[in-house]
């Protein structure tokens, strides 16, 4: 089933949105259908979760005093 909405633009992004359906062949709706489809597949993707201070080398926080020990801390 299909729902029908109205969807407010300003004159730069309508001229846009008409010139890239003339140009691809498709319609304004269907280009806005997909953008919609677009906006709803990120929101719902998992986002990465990156740990603070992520290591590079492979190490952990289990090895900064040794790390440290390393570098002359402490001396």
């Amino acid at each position: 089933m299909t729902v029908k909405t109205s969807v407010y633009l300003d004159d730069r992004d309508k001229a846009a949105l008409a010139r890239l359906a003339q140009s691809s062949g498709t319609s304004e709706a269907e280009l806005l259908r997909r953008g919609v489809r677009l906006v709803l597949e990120q929101a719902a993707a998992p986002r990465p979760h990156l740990a603070l201070g992520a290591s590079t080398d492979g190490r952990s926080a289990a090895d900064s005093d040794d790390l440290l020990a390393l570098h002359g801390f402490g001396e």
